[in-house]
């Protein structure tokens, strides 16, 4: 047999065990109350499991206005290279 005579009869031979495998697994109609009710929610509001989270990360800007650091195109990089190169 070649080899790939070889790979295909055992992948005939491993596709039939899965099948037979398969075959034998029960399978429900219906799924039960119990999976249903727990589900994924949150569990009930109180004082150790509050409804409402706080944020994660607060919202900032990264600085105040006065301070100049936003903006400026070219020319903030014109100064900021002049400035290294000197």
């Amino acid at each position: 047999m070649s080899p790939s005579n070889k790979l295909m009869a055992l992948g005939f031979c491993m596709l039939m065990v899965c099948t037979l495998l398969a075959g034998n697994a029960e399978a429900t109609k219906y799924i039960g109350y119990g999976a249903i009710g727990r589900g994924d929610h949150e569990p009930e509001c109180g004082p150790k499991n509050p409804c409402v989270t706080p944020p994660a990360n607060g919202y900032h800007r990264g600085c105040e206005a006065i301070y100049k650091c936003r903006g400026g195109g070219r020319r903030k990089f014109a100064a900021t290279r002049q400035h290294i190169t000197e």
